[in-house]
């Protein structure tokens, strides 16, 4: 039943693989006030809707959000409080892993266009 609180700086990254290569979804951008959030969007439904078990966390990386649902193939990220995105980059650089900017528009319409869904448009 945890909600997430309001951060500044957040890290998001998801490690993917298509068509047997990986890339390296990664992001800075904001945590927001989960329960001011949810609450003006689902107001007293928010337990119905979403469950009083789950843990909700809502993060803003800036981008289109039919971007982000584009890209992600999945629903579970990892995020961590700070920016860490400088570090993942020069990891990914030193194992061959391209990365792909989830808090970029235009990074994201690239993948999709590119790799995403190559030969599946």
């Amino acid at each position: 039943s945890y909600y997430g609180k309001e951060i500044s700086a957040i890290t998001v990254a998801r490690l993917t693989r298509i068509r047997g290569k990986h890339y390296m979804q990664l992001g800075k951008g904001r945590g927001l006030d989960a329960r001011k959030v949810l609450n003006l969007k689902y107001g007293e439904n928010i337990d119905r809707h979403l469950g009083k078990a789950w843990g909700k966390v809502v993060i803003d990386l800036g981008v289109s959000a039919r971007n982000f649902v584009k890209v992600i193939g999945a629903n579970h990220l990892t995020v961590t409080a700070g920016d860490f995105t400088e570090e993942i980059e020069i990891f990914c650089r030193q194992v061959d892993i391209p990365v792909v900017r989830i808090d970029s528009d235009q990074e994201m319409e690239s993948f999709y266009k590119d790799i995403r869904y190559l030969g599946h448009n």
